[in-house]
């Protein structure tokens, strides 16, 4: 696996490490009390510094969260000796362990200045630099505080709920734990009159998003919201029989993840804030592009925008997606998949592009690519052109075959020869999981309506139109349906259309009628 790719995996649990150290630092802000003056800083000497209006340090948390009771040793030596220094007879700083678990009895007794403190404990903290007064000086200093996640979050909703965002404050509450990990990771001072701003700034964001409810969740979709609501048959069938990718399907597991494009795109986001991924039809754009939404971004603040129908509309869902960072100021990314002869889309680009917290993937036919003639004049961005070669197509192989068992075919090579000249990423799935190739599928529907043209079921004129219709599928075009009725001269068309409409089984007409 890319080792770039490995790291990023792992900042990412980082973060979600984070909520409950950001939970009890936004817990401090509100349930404390602490004067408008007072200074927070996440990260800054420990979990959590706390400062005068002066700068002078009055407490350092350290917080934790195991699932077993905290021991001694869950603290490397190099903690004790950090903390000595506030430990000490004459030190006022208070030097606070927090922990969102138990903690071990021999542990509670050696914080307990009423006990003797454990030999074992003491020998621990001591470790080879300190001195037995020093560690019984640490452990006679530290106060212990058993925390509650529930309880800690009530605590913060109920002063959001009296707040100017009282009408949701389940999403102040997230971006406050955003900007919380952001401060952590700059090492941010944060006073309360920080804190007031922010929540002012959420409660207009909140406010504005309200009266902006025709662009979002309509034109700009939520990712949070795209859950599976069918079963796994259902979705799986979608898939791989060739219905369009939805989000649904990535988060139902379907997909075989392309870690190394994955962190190519990944990388391509460290330099740039538009990152285009083009390939011809059938190559995968889309399930990559949502396996990346579900892999590298937060779900919360990443938005799959659809087609703008003009340049107008463009900028309108651009100057929404603007005043939603720059009210929040958190990191937010937006996905947008160029539909065929779409142009407005390079409008929504331009706007959005020089804010330096929004990201954008952008998923877009070869064609389309090349015809939209985009250059650094435009916009700056990073094109990615994964490939669809004998490699790739090894690895789906193993993974499809260990998945879902391949019988159908002796090993890869017999697959690969199978696949014929013309090679797809999406026709090669097919191959494996349906047991027959593509093109022999639509042959035999092609032969069946044919065939129901000779028995009278059908009329050469309805031939005509589903004919029509593929053609424009195969090139993504796009047709006016009363144009295309009018043309075949048929008058009852509700029923044909009914009649032709996708079929669970139904490879072609799924395709053809996606464009009416």
């Amino acid at each position: 696996m890319n080792q770039e790719y490995t790291k990023t995996l792992a900042q990412l649990l980082t973060y979600r490490g984070y909520r409950r150290q950001a939970l009890y630092c936004l817990f401090r802000l509100f349930e404390d009390g602490l004067p408008e003056n007072y200074i927070l800083q996440p990260e800054g000497i420990e979990d959590l510094a706390i400062f005068d209006a002066s700068g002078v340090l009055l407490e350092v948390v350290q917080v934790k969260d195991y699932s077993s009771p905290l021991v001694a040793s869950d603290f490397t030596s190099f903690f004790y000796e950090r903390i000595a220094q506030y430990c000490q007879p004459t030190s006022k700083v208070k030097v606070t362990l927090a922990s969102f678990g138990a903690i071990g009895s021999e542990l509670a007794m050696a914080l307990d200045t009423s006990s003797n403190i454990p030999k074992r404990t003491l020998k621990t903290v001591k470790g080879e630099t300190l001195s037995d007064t020093q560690a019984s000086q640490i452990l006679n200093h530290i106060q212990y505080v058993q925390l509650e996640d529930e309880k800690l979050t009530e605590i913060v909703f109920s002063k959001l709920r009296k707040s100017v965002a009282a009408g949701q404050p389940q999403q102040a509450f997230d971006n406050f734990m955003w900007w919380l990990f952001t401060a952590s990771e700059k090492r941010t001072e944060i006073t309360r009159k920080a804190v007031i701003e922010r929540l002012n700034n959420i409660g207009k964001f909140l406010a504005q998003r309200n009266s902006h409810i025709s662009e979002w969740n309509v034109s700009i979709l939520p990712i949070s919201l795209l859950t599976p609501h069918q079963s796994t048959e259902i979705l799986e069938r979608e898939f791989f029989q060739g219905g369009r990718v939805r989000f649904e399907h990535i988060a139902a597991n379907l997909d075989i993840p392309r870690n190394q494009v994955l962190a190519e795109i990944n990388n391509a986001f460290l330099k740039n804030n538009v990152v285009v991924v083009h390939a011809a039809s059938g190559q995968g754009k889309t399930t990559l592009a949502y396996r990346y939404l579900l892999e590298f971004c937060a779900a919360e603040f990443c938005f799959e925008i659809l087609r703008p129908s003009d340049t107008i509309h463009a900028r309108r869902m651009a100057i929404a997606l603007a005043g939603h960072y720059e009210s929040l100021q958190v990191p937010t990314f937006i996905y947008l998949d160029v539909r065929p002869g779409d142009n407005a889309w390079k409008e929504f680009v331009r706007e959005v592009s020089g804010i330096s917290g929004i990201q954008v993937l952008i998923t877009i036919r070869e064609e389309d690519w090349f015809l939209s003639r985009i250059t650094i004049d435009d916009f700056f961005f990073a094109d990615i052109q994964p490939q669809f070669d004998e490699n790739t197509a090894m690895l789906l192989f193993g993974s499809l075959n260990e998945k879902y068992k391949v019988t159908h075919y002796l090993d890869f090579d017999d697959a690969w020869k199978q696949l014929g000249e013309r090679k797809t990423l999406f026709e090669f799935v097919y191959l494996l999981t349906q047991n027959q190739s593509l093109t022999f599928k639509i042959k035999q529907q092609v032969s069946a309506l044919q065939d129901e043209v000779n028995e009278g079921k059908l009329t050469c004129n309805e031939l005509k139109l589903l004919r029509l219709v593929a053609v424009a599928s195969a090139y993504e075009a796009r047709i006016r349906l009363i144009d295309l009725v009018n043309l075949c001269d048929i008058s009852n068309y509700p029923k044909v259309i009914v009649y032709f409409s996708p079929k669970p089984a139904s490879i072609a007409n799924t395709s053809s009628f996606m464009s009416l």
